[in-house]
């Protein structure tokens, strides 16, 4: 390979480890409402769609809420339609579990995690984080 071509691969290479990761929250957030305290009792969750193609799937664990992609690492089942058990919820399509505190697969076939979306309460109102 010539000088010029591994300068410019090198340069790339640069420019990707340097932009931040899918679900890195280095960009500003907004904060959407997406329900009330009241809505998602303990062990309960609720899906919502606060903005056109993002699915969230927000968790009340012990009467802390969290919130999740609404889509299995593994091959997209909605996670909505399986059963919360203390932090875990699992996919109905194939049984893989995630911590939705963390989001770590913890059981498999799902090995990646699934993204948390940072999470606030204020008053009543139960807000997800998303980017943009």
């Amino acid at each position: 390979m010539g000088k010029e071509l591994l300068r410019d691969l090198f340069v790339i290479r640069v420019i990707r480890l340097s932009m931040p990761e899918k679900g890195c929250h280095s960009m500003a957030l907004r904060y959407v409402k997406v329900a009330r305290v009241g809505d998602i009792h303990p062990g309960t969750t609720r899906r919502m769609s606060p903005q056109r193609g993002e699915h969230v799937l927000v968790c009340n664990v012990d009467g802390a809420i969290y919130a999740i992609r609404d889509a299995c690492t593994h091959d997209g089942g909605i996670l909505g339609f399986g059963d919360l058990e203390g932090s875990l919820i699992d996919c109905p399509r194939h049984g893989a579990k995630f911590d939705v505190i963390t989001g770590q697969a913890v059981v498999p076939p799902a090995v990646t995690p699934v993204h948390v979306y940072p999470v606030r309460v204020r008053g009543e109102e139960i807000e997800v984080g998303l980017e943009g």
